[in-house]
């Protein structure tokens, strides 16, 4: 799966309820100043460019996501995959694959297990 398949975000994918912890003020999370860009910021560009499946409210999407990937046991997968999104100016033209594939076989295995999570419908329908 590429970025053109699963972030319009991400997907993280985005909210303007940005992923709490993971970059949501404008930097990557690590005290260091960087400049990840938040899940609903990387979700809009994508969409924008039509480089994901995200359809939607970014801002549901992202939510979710946030909702979701602690309760996988992969709290760090969407911060991960933000700031390699965040590596280029155009999140289109990101290569994250590594990084995309972590996040999306820890929500789907999550998703495919707990089928009546009120997240797994809208972030299953993302990948």
């Amino acid at each position: 799966m590429t970025i053109k398949k699963f972030l319009g975000c991400l997907m993280v994918t985005s909210l303007l309820v940005t992923l709490g912890g993971c970059g949501s003020d404008g930097e990557d999370g690590d005290g260091d100043g960087g400049d990840a860009r938040s899940c609903e910021a990387l979700c809009s560009e994508a969409q924008a460019g039509s480089c994901t499946t995200v359809q939607g409210d970014c801002g549901d999407f992202c939510a979710a996501l946030d909702r979701a990937t602690p309760k996988a046991g992969c709290p760090d997968a969407p911060d991960d995959y933000q700031a390699c999104l965040s590596e280029t100016a155009n999140v289109c033209d990101a290569s994250c694959d590594g990084e995309e594939s972590a996040l999306e076989n820890c929500v789907s295995s999550y998703c495919l297990q707990h089928a009546s999570d009120p997240d797994c419908p809208l972030l299953a329908a993302s990948f």
